[in-house]
């Protein structure tokens, strides 16, 4: 509760980015409890599979929000794919950086302020595969070369979350031993031993990514946060993925149209408490986000405590396939990626093929490789100015 009322203290009008997952519930029960203003709630409708606007709508509802969903067809985000890349000081492979300016244009001139549920996955161990690291089976070398040709078999639609795309997921991290190299290879973009065949190392000379994986394994586990599994996966959650890809994509994103975002489960006090007693083995009874709905539900607000998790995603192969396909183009253009010379050009047109055939999973590669190439595009325009 005092996490909520520190980031609830401003001059100015306060709203709350609301969607409908377990974090995002939790935050809006307290800020419901805890301000006397009428709130203002926001959510992103999309189209298809990625929409969560009528569940988001029924808990604002619930809550008392003066509410306003927030349209976020494939051609608005394309449309502010161009923003984007206006406002990026550097590349940022994460596509929902789209809506999340979509739902900071549509909150500017209401409110200033923004009350968000970031960092409850990592504090509190939300992503679905942090579960899948207790399992010693997926380190097992002779069980993934029986598994693998069977789950790359499932094509990849383009859905949210698509039976394709999780095969395809679980299949890269099978068979590795080293936890936070599973981790990257399930949740990551280019596979770490793929990243030097990609680029031109005539021109870039070395890149010297295992040493870099090597120092994160070493911090990974002699984390000073705690010695569990659960400690060192927070940890390493916090750290790297929220650190450097979501802040960020949520400072540039809300920034941009002047709304500050504040997110009390960030609060430093909550972060600490909650290592400690997970440290203390007094979080073993409340497993995951457990012990957050129990607080939540002390103060009288019941939220379910069983759902489809839904995080803002974003139809990145539809979006490259129809609305951005020639911009997409333009800046895969085989010449211009030899021109360059930052990148090996059949591994860029293998990358293609495989993007239009539907059968790989591969979209974080392909927005990866699309959206360095839209900032560098941009940098490239300003330095011949």
């Amino acid at each position: 509760m005092k996490s909520v009322t520190r980031r609830l203290i401003s001059e100015v009008p306060v709203g709350i980015f609301l969607s409908s997952g377990l974090d995002s519930r939790a935050v809006a029960s307290m800020v419901a409890r805890t301000s006397s203003a009428r709130i203002q709630s926001f959510t992103l409708k999309f189209d298809g599979s990625y929409d969560e606007s009528v569940e988001a709508e029924r808990i604002s509802k619930e809550f008392g929000f003066d509410h306003s969903s927030v349209s976020s067809s494939d051609e608005e985000l394309a449309q502010m794919w161009f923003t984007a890349k206006e406002i990026m000081d550097e590349p940022l492979n994460d596509p929902a950086v789209l809506p999340m300016m979509l739902l900071s244009k549509a909150a500017q001139g209401k409110v200033k302020v923004a009350i968000t549920g970031d960092g409850g996955d990592e504090l509190f161990l939300g992503y679905p595969h942090m579960k899948l690291h207790k399992v010693s089976l997926f380190s097992n070398e002779l069980l993934s070369l029986g598994l693998k040709p069977f789950l790359n078999s499932w094509p990849d639609r383009g859905s949210y979350f698509g039976l394709g795309f999780r095969l395809q997921r679980l299949a890269r991290g099978l068979g590795v031993s080293d936890l936070p190299k599973r981790d990257l290879a399930w949740r990551g973009g280019f596979k770490w031993y793929e990243v030097q065949k990609f680029l031109e190392t005539a021109t870039l000379g070395e890149f010297e990514l295992e040493k870099v994986l090597e120092e994160l394994s070493f911090e990974f586990d002699n984390s000073s946060l705690g010695n569990s599994m659960e400690s060192r996966l927070s940890w390493w959650y916090l750290r790297t993925y929220l650190m450097d890809t979501v802040l960020v994509k949520v400072d540039r994103a809300s920034m941009a149209f002047g709304v500050e975002c504040r997110s009390p489960l960030l609060d430093l006090d909550l972060v600490e408490l909650t290592f400690e007693l997970r440290n203390r083995g007094l979080l073993s009874e409340y497993p995951g986000k457990q012990m957050l709905v129990r607080v939540v539900e002390e103060k009288g607000f019941a939220l379910k405590r069983k759902g489809k998790k839904h995080g803002m995603g974003v139809p990145v192969l539809r979006l490259l396939k129809t609305v951005l396909n020639d911009e997409f183009e333009e800046l895969t253009n085989l010449d211009l990626i030899e021109t360059q010379g930052f990148f090996d050009v059949q591994a860029v047109s293998k990358l293609k093929r495989d993007f239009y055939s539907n059968i790989r999973e591969i979209r974080k590669e392909v927005w990866a490789l699309f959206v360095f190439q839209g900032w560098m595009q941009k940098h490239l325009e300003r330095s011949t100015k």
